[in-house]
């Protein structure tokens, strides 16, 4: 399986693979929030037009709450992860 990947451009602009557009119903010129949920780890939600003028945001509240992160384990899992892409050298 495939993981669907994008480059950053000089700009700072990605283009999203049309698998992943099709996943989330994004729609030409939609607007796309990144939602931090852990440290360097974003959720992409897409805009919709129920959450154009609402506070979105808010329903995101608590959703993560209930999350049992073990902030010693994530570390090690990220280091796990760090030399696991040196190794292939990322």
């Amino acid at each position: 399986m495939d993981i669907p990947k994008a480059t950053l451009s000089s700009k700072k602009q990605i283009t999203i693979p049309a698998e992943v557009c099709k996943k989330l119903k994004l729609k030409i010129k939609g607007k796309i929030f990144f939602v931090e949920i852990r440290p360097c780890e974003f959720q992409l939600v897409p805009e919709t037009e129920k959450k154009k003028g609402e506070n979105w945001a808010a329903g995101l509240y608590g959703k993560y709450r209930n999350d049992k992160i073990d902030a010693v384990q994530s570390l090690l899992d990220d280091r796990k992860m760090d030399l696991e892409l040196e190794k292939r050298g990322f």
